[in-house]
């Protein structure tokens, strides 16, 4: 990469590598933001076998959050995303399945730090949650 220096401070004379500017700062205006929008968020595979739909649900809110409003009550346990607890998976039409991310279609999220947004081509936000189905105990 070629990079250049540029005048952090001019003070102190603090020089700042830069590597690259996004072309709405180069040109010294900023992107337009879309208005902050409701969406609509479907839970599905859930514990009772039913689908939970949530309409209304501004569009960057919490994918936890949303789900323990709706009575979708996800595992979870450290809130970061690390523990991997609130794993499911949203629809994606652009997922390809991986080693991380088993299914194609769908990409495979943590719960907790995830943002609620409706995926290119889709309609609504769709949560496959079947991670909290109990599997049948061994005897």
């Amino acid at each position: 990469l070629s990079h250049q220096y540029i005048p952090f401070n001019t003070k102190f004379r603090i020089r700042q590598k830069c590597y690259a500017v996004p072309e709405w700062l180069a040109q010294g205006t900023e992107p337009e933001q879309p208005a902050v929008e409701n969406i609509r968020v479907r839970f599905i595979n859930t514990v009772s076998g039913k689908d939970v739909v949530v309409e209304n649900v501004p569009r960057g809110s919490n994918l936890l959050a949303v789900g323990d409003n709706a009575g979708v009550k996800l595992p979870r346990a450290c809130r970061t995303g690390l523990c991997g607890s609130c794993t499911c998976e949203v629809q994606d039409p652009q997922a390809i399945a991986t080693s991380s991310n088993p299914r194609d279609g769908f990409a495979t999220i943590r719960a907790c730090s995830t943002k609620c947004y409706v995926p290119n081509g889709l309609e609504e936000m769709v949560v496959d949650v079947h991670r909290m189905q109990r599997k049948p105990a061994k005897t």
